[in-house]
């Protein structure tokens, strides 16, 4: 039988179902069937739908977890369950959209485990002879594959399925070898920890090395608050923070391929067609406004000399200070790029592309080459200032939350006259102001400049 839903709220109490208590006793039941349109229950006129019986106070996890088993195909038009939800209360049309959204997620994550493009390539090349190596698999019962006991002491559920239906790796022997398979949240986490460490770090030093070699002026060697040997100190601090990094968001990185959030594959799995285009730019201003927030309370006096004081020991920062930070400020900065698909739907690929383009940005920033004044973006010049100035430009990508927040300083245009910005005379300027902030923020100054006489060698 077809039910039917009103067109605006009822009490529980008042119709059939459960009885729920509190202001917000409000149920989406299906109607008594009637002549003529109208529910026998509350006379109200009715329309059809492929619904079920959702209580609205049923959302006990924060991404409104699947309530009901998804529609059968050909699925209930979600453009129709917007309509049906808008023409509710308030309470209704954000619950319902919200409940939407967790359809969607639900039919696109939960039907398996999908394993993560970049996790599955590593698996097929690298990691299913490791772990074979490391953990191999006991020897199957006589009559039996090997690859049917992947575990060695229960069947294995492990079947191959793609990350993505835009590559194809068939595993080898050695994926159905190991006792943990590809499926062990275990070996998940440890994969997932080994490819941000190295993968991370390949990405950092590929990329600030060529920024050093081709866009850096090294004339900045010469700049008077340029550290004794600081190349080679944001090297170290970078590799001392990134194994710790890691292992930090790794665990949401396996909630993720296990199906937690909003990851989908292909474009046609996307909730809308235009979602394709528009998760972009909703990434990046999703993810500027959750950083400018972070990076601004790691400037709070609490704060700043534990966790966000070692990024800011380079004044004149070269590509390599990039990631160059606390393990924890890193970190804490880092998280809205990992929340972001546990709110929104975001595809695979996308995903993966982003996470270049983010260490690439960052490193961008960091490299002294201020190409355009532009008043939109936050650029090198932009974030040169937070270097000097220390609470001035917290923004990652754009400056609207700075305007907003009153933080925004804007690049003088001296700044991007090449010969004037590398002079004496300006950098005798900076240093005055610099100085003069850097002792209400910080105290004393503990850094340990390049001496003179070095400087003049490089001359």
């Amino acid at each position: 039988m077809v039910p039917f839903l009103c067109n605006h709220p009822r009490p529980v109490r008042k119709q059939r179902g459960r009885r729920i208590r509190g202001s917000t006793a409000l149920k989406i039941a299906p109607c008594v069937p009637a002549s003529e349109g109208r529910c026998q229950g509350c006379g109200n006129r009715t329309r059809t739908s492929q619904g079920v019986a959702l209580s609205l106070t049923q959302f006990s996890r924060p991404l409104l977890l699947f309530l009901s088993p998804p529609p059968p195909s050909p699925p209930f038009s979600y453009l129709e369950q917007a309509r049906v939800a808008w023409e509710r209360d308030r309470l209704h049309q954000l619950c319902l959209l919200l409940l939407i959204f967790s359809r969607f997620a639900h039919s696109t994550a939960h039907n398996s485990f999908k394993m993560d493009v970049v996790l599955e390539v590593c698996d097929t090349f690298l990691f299913d002879y490791m772990y074979q190596w490391v953990l191999p698999a006991r020897p199957a019962p006589s009559g039996l594959t090997s690859q049917t006991f992947a575990n060695g002491t229960s069947m294995s559920t492990w079947q191959y399925k793609p990350a993505t239906e835009y590559l194809y790796l068939t595993p080898s022997q050695a994926a159905y070898g190991s006792l943990w398979a590809r499926d062990n949240i275990w070996r998940q986490g440890v994969s997932l920890f080994l490819i941000l460490w190295i993968f991370g770090f390949l990405v950092y030093f590929v990329f600030a090395s060529l920024s050093y070699l081709f866009v850096f002026d090294k004339k900045t060697f010469e700049h008077p608050k340029f550290l004794k040997n600081q190349i080679w100190l944001e090297i170290k601090q970078a590799n001392e923070a990134m194994p710790i990094m890691a292992l930090c968001t790794a665990p949401l990185l396996v909630a993720e391929v296990r199906g937690y959030g909003f990851l989908y594959d292909t474009l046609d799995e996307a909730p809308w067609p235009w979602w394709n285009w528009f998760q972009i730019p909703l990434f990046l201003f999703f993810t500027d406004f959750g950083i400018y927030w972070i990076h601004r309370g790691l400037h709070h006096p609490w704060v700043y000399k534990h966790l966000h004081k070692p990024h800011h020991k380079w004044i004149m920062p070269t590509p390599f200070a990039s990631h160059a930070f606390h393990p924890l400020d890193g970190y804490a900065q880092s998280l809205p790029y990992h929340i972001f698909p546990f709110i929104f739907p975001l595809q695979k690929v996308a995903y993966v592309a982003l996470f270049v383009f983010i260490n690439f940005w960052t490193i961008m920033i960091h490299d002294g080459e201020y190409i355009a004044n532009n008043p939109i973006i936050n650029g090198a010049a932009c974030h040169s200032i937070h270097h000097l100035a220390f609470n001035y430009n917290y923004g990652q990508y754009f400056t609207l939350w700075d305007r907003i927040g009153g933080s925004y300083r804007a690049p003088e245009q001296e700044m991007f006259q090449k010969e004037v910005k590398m002079s004496e005379e300006h950098w005798k300027k900076e240093v005055e102001v610099m100085e003069q902030i850097q002792l209400e923020v910080e105290g004393e100054d503990d850094r340990e400049y390049e001496p003179e006489m070095e400087t003049k060698k490089r001359q």
